[in-house]
């Protein structure tokens, strides 16, 4: 039990890796987080423009001018398929600028007629997230939901029409973006897939922010508190174990020391002692003389007279006398030896008064 510092150490060297442990996965999964929440961003504001950029590629320029009233003024929209004509109201698409309408039309003829190259698109957010700083491995994935399914009449939409195609540059199993629209009445949806590496999250990971702060807060207050406890626990144990009330004063006979009233500690030689442990365990704490010297000097009484009564002189000095409680009387006629407590003089709350003297 009196090993009781090595025990907290180990417990709070163990608590100690764990807790700071945890504190560098939150920031890592924060910082992750951020990273990934920063890639979002990325990818919302630079996707809508692919489609200008595919369009270059193709060589599929548009030119022309608009007049704005005509514009403002517009009932419905006409798209030209394959086997009919699809009107669209402009209750449902009407942008508020004629560049995103005329941005949002050229998407619909890339996504009709499969023009919207997936791997140009692929190669522009890689791009991106080089030139962002990023190292990560990404790939962009379309969906495409057939207009004349969610335009079956012109002042009609139907919103959970299934998306008939789905085109993919290559399959990263990681973070998936918010999905950007495309096309009229974002008939088309494309998605990123990113995946950043380990290493490049620690390496913009903060290694020494709030949570290490708090844990730091924490593991000092659990530390002290802990110890507290903990000792006040093991002292208690072997304060149990160790020790015997006798009077006003405690014994603790492992460690052959006599705790007195005043909070002075004395040391009990091993055979004071082993006499002092005989009478406490004896009934009414009495004992023979032959029984005391056959039992320690392995003699008779008589030969060992001059050290019992020795024994006894020292205990009654060395504690006894300070004790007005407890009395050490010699029985000459019966030849025994007794030790007397006087209920009467017993202070209160002894165990709780010697339990911390113990614990000095």
């Amino acid at each position: 039990m009196r090993n009781y510092k090595k025990v907290i150490i180990s417990i709070y060297s163990l608590v100690a890796i764990v807790a700071v442990g945890y504190s560098f996965c939150h920031n890592y999964k924060e910082c992750q987080s951020n990273l990934y929440a920063n890639v979002d961003a990325i990818f919302q504001k630079e996707a809508s423009r692919w489609g200008e950029s595919i369009l270059q590629a193709e060589g599929l320029l548009y030119k022309g001018w608009y007049d704005l009233q005509e514009y403002a003024d517009k009932k419905e929209t006409l798209v030209v398929m394959e086997s009919d004509t699809l009107k669209i109201s402009s209750s449902f698409y009407h942008p508020e600028t004629y560049s995103e309408y005329q941005r949002k039309n050229r998407e619909t003829i890339l996504l009709l007629d499969g023009g919207y190259d997936i791997e140009i698109a692929d190669s522009l957010f890689k791009l991106t997230l080089v030139d962002a700083g990023f190292v990560s491995e990404s790939s962009v994935e379309l969906k495409i939901r057939d207009l004349q399914q969610m335009f079956p009449v012109a002042d009609s939409m139907q919103n959970d029409v299934p998306y008939t195609k789905c085109l993919s540059s290559s399959s990263v199993d990681g973070f998936i973006t918010t999905p950007v629209g495309l096309g009229i009445c974002n008939h088309g949806l494309i998605y990123g897939q990113v995946r950043i590496p380990t290493t490049f999250i620690l390496q913009r990971m903060d290694w020494f922010a709030a949570p290490q702060l708090v844990i730091i807060a924490l593991l000092l207050i659990l530390f002290f508190s802990g110890y507290y406890l903990l000792k006040s626990l093991f002292d208690y144990c072997a304060f149990k174990k160790n020790v015997v009330l006798v009077g006003n004063s405690c014994i603790d006979v492992v460690n052959h020391e006599v705790y007195l009233w005043s909070g002075e500690r004395k040391h009990i030689a091993r055979v004071k002692m082993t006499l002092l442990k005989m009478l406490l365990a004896a009934p009414n704490y009495k004992l023979t003389k032959e029984e005391i010297c056959r039992t320690i000097w392995n003699r008779s009484a008589k030969d060992a007279q001059n050290l019992i009564h020795t024994a006894i002189t020292d205990l009654r000095n060395n504690f006894i006398s300070k004790d007005s409680s407890l009395e050490l009387k010699t029985l000459s006629k019966e030849g025994s030896v007794q030790l007397f407590a006087d209920s009467y003089k017993l202070k209160r709350c002894r165990k709780l008064h010697f339990m911390r003297l113990y614990q000095r």
